[in-house]
Formats: C-alpha cells, sequence, structure tokens
C-alpha cells in the first residue's frame, strides 16, 4: 500500500503539503493544469526553495505579479488576519494562462529561471517584471492566516465569493473524481465548522476573491497531488503548532496539538479540514513504513516552519 505520513513537527497547512508534494515529484505543471479546469480567472503560481531545501507554494490571482500583490499579503487558512512579512529567496513562477508544456496531464506553463536575490520588505520592495527570462519574484504563500470561509478580504471593497459557488464550480468541474470528491469533502468539512460556530448556512460564507483563490489552490492541489503520487493512505504524526483561529479545534474535532513557542500561526484551518478529512491517524510512524523518500514543504516564511511528508509503503493496519 503506498502511504504519505505527514510529519507534522511544525504545524500543518494547505500550502506546506501542496510544497511538500511537489517535493515529492508533483510537477507544478500537473497543479496548473488541473487548477486551470476550474474557473478561477487568470493566476500564476509560485514555487520556490528557501535554504535550497524544500518547496514553498504559492499562488496570486491576475497572470502577471503587481506590487500590490506584496503590499496585501494573504495566508491563507480560514477567519484569520493577514500578515504582511516576507522572507524570500529563491523563486519559480508558473502562471494560469500559459504555454504548453511536457509531463503529465497536458496543458500549458511558463517556465522561468529560478535565481537567488534578497528581499527587502520596504514600500512595495523590489520591481518585478513576468516577462520570459525574467528575474525570480517574491514569494508568497497564501497559507497560515485567510483563506477559506473569511467572509472579509484586505483589498476594501472586494466583491466576495460565496462557498456555495465554490462547490458549484467545483461539481461542475472536469476534475477527476478522486479530486472533486476529496475537494467538495474537505471544503464542506471547514465550511460546517465555520457555521457551527456563527450560526449561519454553509453555502452562504463570504470568502474574498484573494482568499478563495487560494483555498482552491491549496485543497484541490493537495488533492492533485495525492492522486499524482499513488497515495492510497495518509497518516500524520501527532500535532505541533500554533493556531491562532479557533476554528481549527473545532474542525479537528479536538485533536490534541502540543503547543510550541512561535507568535506564529502554524496550523491554518485549511490545513486543519485538509487533515481531518484525509489523515486516518494522528501517531508515530508505522514500522512496517518502508520509506522511498522525503519532501519538505515550508509555510509562507521562516518563522512559521515547514512540513515533512514521507512516501513509502507498507501494511494496511
Amino acid at each position: 500500500m503506498r502511504i504519505l505520513f505527514l510529519d507534522c513537527f511544525s504545524g500543518f497547512s494547505g500550502g506546506k503539503l501542496v510544497g511538500a508534494l511537489c517535493d515529492l515529484g508533483v510537477k507544478p505543471s500537473a497543479l496548473e493544469w488541473e487548477l486551470s479546469k476550474l474557473d478561477l480567472g487568470d493566476f500564476h503560481l509560485h514555487f520556490d526553495r528557501p535554504e535550497g531545501e524544500g518547496i514553498r507554494f504559492g499562488i496570486h490571482a491576475g497572470a502577471t505579479h503587481t506590487h500590490d500583490q506584496d503590499e496585501h499579503e494573504h495566508e491563507a487558512g480560514c477567519c484569520g488576519g493577514h500578515d504582511h512579512e516576507h522572507e524570500h529567496e529563491h523563486e519559480h513562477h508558473h502562471h494560469g494562462e500559459a504555454e504548453a508544456h511536457e509531463g503529465c496531464c497536458g496543458g500549458h506553463e511558463h517556465h522561468h529561471e529560478v535565481e537567488e536575490h534578497e528581499h527587502e520588505h520596504a514600500e512595495g520592495c523590489c520591481g518585478h517584471d513576468h516577462d520570459h527570462g525574467h528575474e525570480a519574484h517574491d514569494h508568497h504563500d497564501h497559507d497560515e492566516h485567510h483563506g477559506c470561509c473569511g467572509g472579509h478580504g484586505a483589498h476594501g471593497e472586494e466583491e466576495t465569493r460565496r462557498l456555495g459557488d465554490l462547490l458549484a464550480l467545483l461539481e461542475a468541474s472536469d476534475l477527476s473524481p478522486f479530486v472533486k470528491e476529496k475537494s467538495l469533502a474537505i471544503f464542506r468539512r471547514i465550511a460546517v465548522a465555520q457555521a457551527n460556530t456563527t450560526n449561519g448556512s454553509p453555502e452562504e460564507i463570504a470568502l474574498s476573491p484573494a482568499d478563495a483563490l487560494a483555498s482552491v489552490a491549496q485543497i484541490v492541489g493537495s488533492c492533485v497531488g495525492l492522486e499524482q503520487l499513488g497515495v492510497e493512505r495518509v497518516l500524520a504524526s501527532p500535532l505541533r503548532g500554533s493556531q491562532l483561529s479557533a476554528l481549527v479545534p473545532v474542525i479537528l474535532n479536538d485533536q490534541p496539538i502540543e503547543p510550541t513557542g512561535t507568535g506564529e500561526q502554524t496550523i491554518s484551518p485549511v490545513g486543519a479540514g485538509i487533515l481531518a478529512e484525509l489523515a486516518t491517524s494522528f501517531a508515530a510512524a508505522p514500522a512496517s513504513l518502508v520509506v522511498e523518500k522525503t519532501g519538505y514543504g515550508w509555510g509562507r516564511n521562516k518563522a512559521s516552519g515547514k512540513l515533512a511528508a514521507i512516501l513509502g509503503s507498507g501494511m494496511a493496519s
């Protein structure tokens, strides 16, 4: 049996999982192709390797990167705040409308050079240009704080998207049965928890455009990655980290979380929804697990930590 063991020694979020799955071998072009099956508008994906180890994933609306996206960074996760902290080093970008690419699923991709640079966050920071062969840009992982079910945005008077509309979008998509079923289940799990805390309807929960995009990318991207790798069972370690959203323990059904000293939120509501839906246990790795490869996924910056994802085989229990 193909097993994915998630070592949540530094929290868990959807962005960390997508990054780790890509580090295990999932092609960014495959994620982009699958996301293009949804009516999300133009978008561009971000991939980089902090400190040369593991992958950090993010997504932004629009075919090109803008200064506004630097200044109004979202961290996907449901009902949180937003953070403007950036620590970015190397980066690889893929865009929602792009050229044909090689690899599984067919589709389209922009290839950009990955270059080292230093990023000082000051009044919009570095200039960005998304022409072919451009310099690498600042990475943004819509990860720990904002996202699904937030009901508010950081960009002022943006039009929100109802969760019911996103569910309908997924239902009508050409995603595989596995990806569609699991993505819908994760969204509904988070939405029901949110609705129960506000006495509202899950379908009427409002998301800002940035939150909706980030949440869809993390949830669908995680399910696509599991399918691409042929994972049959997901296991997770006991949770360690910090969560700043009261929704997290509700989604996790009060699963114990060993607190860490960091002031960063390292367990996001979107991540909690993914774990609650997909992980069948929260315990040490089984002794029978034969390890094939380990991948790492980073949160939005170094302070928010990373996730270790161990791909292997073992006996079903």
